[in-house]
């Protein structure tokens, strides 16, 4: 399963209107990964994340 360590994350055309999602969520984030959707003839992926509370001071 790849993870914001493994994963390419540039973004080839900064003007794109699309492929952001995975920079931002790498760069909210503790932890991340993705799964690709599969059966039922579905497309794509679903991406998880963890985010680790902080205590306060």
């Amino acid at each position: 399963m790849p993870s914001a360590s493994s994963s390419s994350t540039a973004v080839d055309d900064e003007l794109a209107e699309g492929g952001r999602g995975l920079l931002i969520t790498e760069a909210v984030t503790d932890r991340w990964g993705w799964l690709p959707l599969t059966g039922g003839g579905r497309t794509g992926k679903t991406v998880w994340f963890e985010c680790d509370a902080k205590a306060n001071a």
